[in-house]
C-alpha cells in the first residue's frame, strides 16, 4: 500500500513542479506512477565509466547496423525538434529504414502533464502505437529512466566504448542503479549572455575575456551589481535568473535513502541560492520581473546587463528578443560564476519495443555517431554531446554568431560542460526547484531563512506524506 501512495504522490507533485519551472522546451490530471520508481536511486558513476567519458581522443566503437525485416516502430516527440531530427538527419542518412519507422508528434510542451501522461499511455500497451523511442526534456526524464518502462541501453547492445566521447555528466544523469536508461545527442552549458554595450559603460570593458573578470564568482558577480546599479542598470532581469547555477552546485541530494525510509535534505547550495535573492531583492539589482513573463522577455531589449542562459538560450533566446534593439548583434556570453547545465532532450528506448535493434540503432546512430553528430552541429548549431565532433568543428573555426558579435561559444561551452556535477540528481529535482521559488519569495519579504525553509518543507509534505521532514 506504501508503494500505491507513493507513486500517487510523486506523479502528481511531479505534474504540480513541472508547471512551475522552465525546462529549456522549445515550444492536467496525471496518470498512474511507473512501477518501481521508489526502489530506483542513482548509481555513482563508476572509475570505468568516468575513464570512459573522459578522453576524447580516439573514435568510439561503432554500432552494428540492424537488418531491414523487422517489425515498424513508432518514435514519439513532444514537438517538431526531436522526430524532426529523426526523420530529417537520420532517416536522410539511412533512408533504408523509411517503411519501417513512424514519428508521432504530440505537440505539447515537453515537461508537460499531457506529454507524461501521452508517453505512459503508449508504453504501457494502451495504443496500437507503442512508443519504441521517444524524446524525454531533461526535467521530466528521470521520471521514466527510473521506471521499469524504459529498456536498459546496455542490454540493448549499445556499450560504454559506443558513448565514450559523451560529456560525464550526461551519462551520470541517466545512470541508475549501473542501468544507462537514457542517451542524449546534446550537451547543455550554463552560460551569462550579457550586453557589450551596458559591459563598455560600466566597467569600461566589453571583451568576453574581460568581462568574465567582473563575473567570474559570485563575490565579484554582486560587486559588479552594485555598480550596473549606480549606472541605472539591472544586473538580471529577476531573482529567479540566479537559480539554475546554484541548482547544480548541490553535493547532496534533495532525499536521502535509507531502506524504505526517505528523509528530505536541504543542501547548502539552496540556503546560498535563497540568500543570494535576498542580496539581489534587498538591493535593486533585479528589475523584479519572473522568468518567461512579458516583462522579462521585453527587458532582453532594457537595461538589464544579462541572463544566466545556456546553447539553446543563446540562440533561440537572446537572438530572437533582442533584434530590435539599437546594439542588436552587439551581445557577448562568459562562462559567469557557475558550472550549471539547463535543459536538454534525452532519448529513452521502451523496454516492449517490437524492434529494438533499429530502437537502440537510432539512438545510437544521433547519440553516438561521431560523424552524424558533427554534422548535425554544423548544420544545426546543436551543441552535440561528444567531444570529438565538437572539437572537429572547434580547429575547423569554430560558430560564429552574428548576435555575438561573432563570437564562437563552442570552447567556452566544452570547457564548461566538463565541470558539470549531476550525480546527486534525483526524480525529485523538477518539484522541488518549483516549490522552491514560494521560498525565495518569503525570504525575499521578510528575511527569514527558517521560515522560508518551512514554507518549502510544508509544500513538500503536503504532496509527499512519506517524506520524513526533520
Amino acid at each position: 500500500m506504501k508503494k500505491i501512495k507513493k507513486g500517487l504522490a510523486l506523479s502528481l507533485a511531479l505534474a504540480m513542479g513541472l508547471s512551475l519551472c522552465a525546462c529549456g522546451d522549445k515550444g492536467g490530471t496525471t496518470a498512474e506512477q511507473p512501477k518501481d520508481t521508489a526502489e530506483a536511486t542513482k548509481a555513482d558513476t563508476s572509475a570505468d565509466t568516468q575513464e570512459a567519458t573522459d578522453g576524447a581522443d580516439a573514435p568510439a566503437a561503432a554500432m552494428e547496423k540492424p537488418g531491414t525485416d523487422g517489425e515498424k516502430i513508432y518514435v514519439y516527440g513532444w514537438n517538431s525538434e526531436f522526430v524532426g531530427y529523426v526523420t530529417d538527419e537520420f532517416l536522410a542518412k539511412y533512408p533504408e529504414y523509411t517503411d519501417l519507422i513512424e514519428t508521432v508528434n504530440l505537440g505539447v510542451g515537453g515537461g508537460s502533464d499531457e506529454y507524461k501522461t501521452a508517453i505512459e499511455n503508449a508504453v504501457s500497451g494502451n495504443t496500437d502505437q507503442y512508443a519504441s523511442v521517444f524524446g524525454m526534456d531533461d526535467a521530466l526524464a528521470p521520471y521514466f529512466m527510473m521506471s521499469d518502462y524504459t529498456a536498459n541501453y546496455y542490454d540493448l547492445g549499445i556499450t560504454d566504448a559506443m558513448y565514450a566521447n559523451c560529456y560525464a555528466y550526461t551519462k551520470d544523469y541517466a545512470t541508475f542503479d549501473g542501468q544507462l536508461k537514457g542517451l542524449t545527442w546534446q550537451a547543455t552549458p550554463g552560460c551569462f549572455c550579457y550586453r557589450r554595450d551596458i559591459a563598455q559603460e560600466v566597467l569600461g570593458v566589453s571583451e568576453p575575456d574581460q568581462v568574465q573578470e567582473y563575473v567570474k564568482d559570485w563575490a565579484t558577480f554582486t560587486d559588479t551589481a552594485s555598480k550596473m546599479k549606480e549606472k541605472g542598470y539591472f544586473m538580471v532581469s529577476g531573482v529567479d535568473d540566479l537559480a539554475y547555477p546554484y541548482r547544480d552546485a548541490v553535493t547532496s541530494p534533495w532525499v536521502t535513502k535509507d531502506g524504505d525510509t526517505e528523509t528530505l535534505n536541504i543542501d547548502q547550495a539552496i540556503k546560498d541560492y535563497l540568500e543570494m535573492t535576498k542580496v539581489f531583492y534587498d538591493n535593486g539589482y533585479t528589475d523584479g520581473t519572473t522568468q518567461w513573463a512579458d516583462a522579462w522577455n521585453a527587458n532582453f531589449d532594457g537595461p538589464v546587463f544579462g541572463y544566466f542562459g545556456t546553447t539553446w538560450f543563446t540562440f533561440w533566446n537572446v537572438t530572437s528578443l533582442s533584434k530590435e534593439h539599437a546594439a542588436a548583434g552587439d551581445w557577448g556570453m562568459v562562462a559567469g560564476p557557475a558550472d550549471y547545465h539547463w535543459g536538454g532532450t534525452y532519448i529513452a528506448v521502451g523496454k516492449d519495443s517490437p524492434n529494438p535493434e533499429l530502437a537502440a540503432f537510432i539512438a545510437y546512430t544521433m547519440c553516438c555517431d561521431e560523424d552524424f553528430m558533427y554534422e548535425h552541429l554544423k548544420n544545426d548549431k546543436d551543441f552535440v554531446n561528444n567531444k570529438n565532433a565538437v572539437q572537429r568543428v572547434i580547429d575547423e573555426g569554430g560558430l560564429k554568431i552574428p548576435e555575438f558579435s561573432d563570437q564562437d561559444p563552442l570552447e567556452t561551452w566544452a570547457a564548461q560542460t566538463d565541470k558539470i556535477n549531476l550525480k546527486y540528481a534525483t526524480e525529485y529535482d523538477s518539484t522541488f526547484y518549483g516549490y522552491l521559488a514560494d521560498a525565495v519569495s518569503a525570504y525575499d519579504k521578510d528575511g527569514d531563512m527558517d521560515a522560508a525553509l518551512k514554507v518549502l518543507k510544508d509544500r513538500i509534505s503536503q504532496s509527499y506524506s512519506y517524506i520524513v521532514i526533520e
